[in-house]
């Protein structure tokens, strides 16, 4: 016998669903679901709310409320917790995720009275480095997406069937029950009218006769897509749950199949030895297609590069704030507020009035900051160069101290020909690999480093590699040689300042633009390139902080990672990286380039691409400060900064948090 069960996520933060529609989808999405269950006694459903949507429900209708605590007692229904709003935890600091989820809990206990047994992970958007945030909570049981896994976890079907165990790179271990969403797409199809009954039960079916009597998902998507419509796409909705309850019962009565609680499963035999998610070519696992990449929360939309930007800044004064003995209320209440302001549902296709909440919320939450902020701390780069000290950079581009060595290209925007850090090793790390080195084609350009390629509306490419004058100053700082470059565009001017230190292995770029009103479809900037034939490939990894405590590591071996590449003319990137910490490092065993950046200037994402070529490994770093989906794009305008230290590195060993 195969056991069914189902998660059915509910999210009145929903973004597409305004605020005066939440009593109409209480009334047309979630009553009916559990009068569903209540009319057969061999159903059991897993349901699932943030805080926040549980919140607001016990303020619009307790006796759905009630109805739900009766159903659980009874063992009918089961509540899957997730935390206190919606919030994509590989994209935000440790510490903001840990009180997301200890807020969520302090409101299940308040209105249920109780901690939920699992928990959900929000979008399905999972990183190594989250095990430790649900940890740290107590949380033993997550629900992740199988559909999405790494690859090697991926094949391996008769791993989909059962719980896992799973860890992370440090050791940690969680349970995990497994969602679909493969088969939750399946069956908002069928209910959609996009597929029939016989496909629907043909592919069931299969799947069940696939599980050996194990355990599958029936449904772990959104609740609201049923008896509504969120997004405002006009079907006929209003025979959704005669379907849904037709097919249930249908279910129900197939002696090969038992409904099940999801926690019932946990008391069964977890698949063991314990496996990981991720890898060098999977980072950051998403639900769904490609399309629903975590650039959708990081970087695409209308304000998300903003809103992300905001918070960090926030993150960053509460931070300094507490460091300083701030009270204690004050700063709980800042943190909560952060923690709503970081939620994922203003980042997407955000209604008029959500808009207006958020900006609500941010102006009081910046107000209270500033009340109690008394000072901020400045970036050691100097903004103002001393004019009268510059001097006309040598057409060859060199710069040279004991611990740098540095060529910049006049001919193409002051970017990096050749980056040395000697103390690390004697030969070029970073800089131009010139057109024709890479035999494949799609690889064949010049690579430059510390460049910049806008895409913007009206499939329109524009660049910094314009030819400029370059100047130095060498003596106004006794710690390191300052060079600066002006560069123009049809978009926006561009002052680059390169900070370029004496004793440390270290370079300092900051970007200056002043953009012309101009919308971004894709914006990277300050892009590192590795020089191929200097790394082993053999032992080349990468590093960055998820969302956890603690880095996460992967090593190359035979995985390649290109999460630049267009998926199609609206989605313009495969991924990126949280890089929560604001930094990521890339090498092989004996040295490396590790590169830091200020989320709070702006919330840059780095969009990476490692490969393996017979002409040595291709490499790039590129910071994103936009990209775009079928929710937006943002528009900039006025000035933005934004600045990266290159340090070299002797050893991945010497990473930390």
């Amino acid at each position: 016998m195969t056991n069914l069960y189902t998660i059915f996520h509910g999210n009145l933060q929903f973004s597409s669903i305004p605020k005066k529609a939440y009593r109409n989808v209480i009334s047309n999405c979630y009553w009916p679901l559990i009068e569903i269950l209540e009319k057969n006694e061999r159903l059991k459903f897993g349901i699932e709310f943030s805080g926040l949507t549980l919140l607001e429900i016990d303020k619009l209708d307790k006796k759905f409320l009630e109805k739900i605590k009766k159903l659980i007692k009874e063992e009918r229904l089961e509540f899957i917790g997730s935390s206190y709003t919606q919030a994509i935890f590989p994209l935000i600091p440790y510490e903001v995720n840990l009180k997301n989820l200890e807020l969520g809990i302090k409101v299940y206990k308040e209105i249920l009275g109780f901690v939920p047994k699992i928990f959900y992970v929000n979008e399905q958007t999972f990183s190594d480095g989250i095990i430790d945030v649900y940890q740290e909570s107590g949380i033993e049981n997550i629900i992740v997406d199988f559909d999405t896994t790494a690859e090697d976890v991926r094949l391996d079907k008769s791993l989909m069937y059962s719980p896992a165990k799973i860890k992370n790179q440090n050791g940690k271990e969680i349970n995990v029950i497994w969602n679909s969403s493969i088969a939750f797409q399946k069956l908002q199809r069928y209910i959609f009218d996009e597929i029939s009954y016989e496909d629907y039960r043909n592919y069931l079916s299969s799947r069940i006769t696939e599980s050996r009597e194990g355990s599958l998902c029936l449904y772990g998507g959104d609740w609201e897509v049923f008896g509504f419509s969120p997004k405002g796409i006009y079907r006929n909705y209003r025979g959704d749950f005669k379907k849904i309850s037709d097919l249930f019962n249908t279910l129900s009565r197939d002696k090969k199949i038992a409904f099940v609680l999801p926690h019932q499963l946990v008391g069964e035999k977890i698949t063991e030895p314990a496996i990981k998610l991720t890898d060098f070519a999977d980072p950051i696992l998403c639900k769904k297609q490609e399309k629903y990449n975590v650039s959708r929360w990081a970087l695409a939309g209308k304000n998300t590069i903003f809103r992300n930007t905001q918070c960090f800044k926030l993150f960053k004064d509460i931070n300094f704030l507490k460091d300083k003995g701030a009270d204690k209320k004050i700063i709980d209440k800042l943190r909560k507020n952060l923690v709503v302001l970081w939620g994922s549902d203003y980042r997407t296709n955000t209604t008029k009035d959500k808009n207006e909440e958020y900006k609500s919320l941010y102006l009081g939450t910046e107000r209270l900051v500033k009340k109690h902020l008394i000072a901020n701390q400045a970036f050691p780069v100097d903004r103002n160069l001393n004019k009268d000290k510059l001097q006309l950079l040598p057409e060859d581009g060199n710069i040279e101290t004991k611990s740098t060595r540095l060529t910049l290209d006049w001919r193409k925007g002051a970017t990096i020909k050749e980056l040395t850090f000697p103390k690390i090793f004697p030969k070029k790390l970073a800089g131009l690999v010139p057109h024709g080195h890479f035999q494949n084609p799609k690889l064949s350009p010049d690579w430059f480093s510390s460049y910049c390629v806008f895409e913007a509306e009206g499939d329109k490419k524009y660049t910094d590699l314009s030819s400029t004058e370059i100047f130095v100053d060498e003596k106004s700082d006794k710690g390191s040689i300052q060079v600066m470059a002006k560069i123009k565009t049809q978009i926006c001017d561009i002052e680059k300042i390169y900070k370029v230190h004496k004793n440390e292995s270290r370079v300092d770029l900051r970007y200056i633009f002043n953009f012309k009103k101009i919308g971004l479809k894709s914006a990277r900037i300050g892009s590192i390139t590795f020089d191929p034939q200097n790394f082993d490939k053999k032992d080349f990894w990468y590093s960055t902080v998820n969302g956890g405590s603690e880095r996460e590591l992967y090593n190359m071996n035979d995985k390649s990672l290109a999460q630049e590449e267009l998926i199609s003319f609206r989605i313009s990137s495969r991924g990126c990286l949280g890089a929560t910490e604001e930094w990521v490092a890339a090498g092989d065993k004996d040295k490396g380039l590790l590169v830091s950046w200020d989320s709070s200037e702006i919330a840059s994402n780095p969009i990476v691409h490692f490969e393996n070529t017979p002409q040595g490994l291709y490499g790039q770093i590129h910071h994103s400060i936009a990209e775009s989906d079928e929710t937006g794009f943002p528009v900039f305008k006025d000035q933005v900064v934004f600045t990266i230290s290159i340090v070299g590195i002797q050893s991945k060993d010497t990473l930390s948090r």
